[in-house]
């Protein structure tokens, strides 16, 4: 009885290191976005998003695929599609996805004329908020990541 008890303990402890090096993996990823004007027409602008997640540990961790909202003076203007994915992000290499992100003039027109005449006049620059969220998979749970950074266009 007193083996079985013992292997118990072992395969328990086991767990735990495994899990807690997943957690600690999954509080250490660093985003990066860039953007850019991706395409501009007569009925809607499209912003390309560059999304790099970087996992700078030793530890391969899933995350699901990042969900990327965009706002202009804490007003949402965009957000990306969702999708139900899971990605590898491995220690060595970035996961790097580039997200078109389309917003009709429509939608923008409740922001005022401002934020369209910088973004169809391209000289002057124009800094936007973009969140990146997403959920690191460790397999027992999900660890939520968010993350916020101001993109100048």
């Amino acid at each position: 009885m007193n083996v079985w008890t013992g292997i118990a303990v072992g395969a328990i402890a086991i767990v735990v290191f495994g899990l807690s090096k997943l957690a600690k993996a999954g509080d250490e990823i660093v985003t990066e976005v860039k953007g850019r004007i991706h395409s501009l027409d007569f009925s809607q602008i499209t912003f390309a998003i560059d999304a790099t997640i970087k996992n700078p540990t030793s530890t391969k961790v899933t995350i699901q695929y990042p969900f990327i909202k965009i706002f202009y003076k804490d007003a949402l203007i965009a957000s990306s599609d969702l999708i139900n994915q899971t990605l590898d992000c491995t220690p060595v290499p970035n996961v790097y996805k580039q997200h078109k992100i389309p917003v009709s003039y429509l939608k923008l027109t409740g922001l005022g004329a401002e934020l369209i005449q910088k973004l169809q006049n391209k000289t002057t620059p124009i800094t936007l908020q973009v969140t990146i969220q997403t959920k690191v998979l460790t397999g027992v749970n999900q660890i939520p990541y968010n993350n916020k950074q101001d993109i100048t266009f």
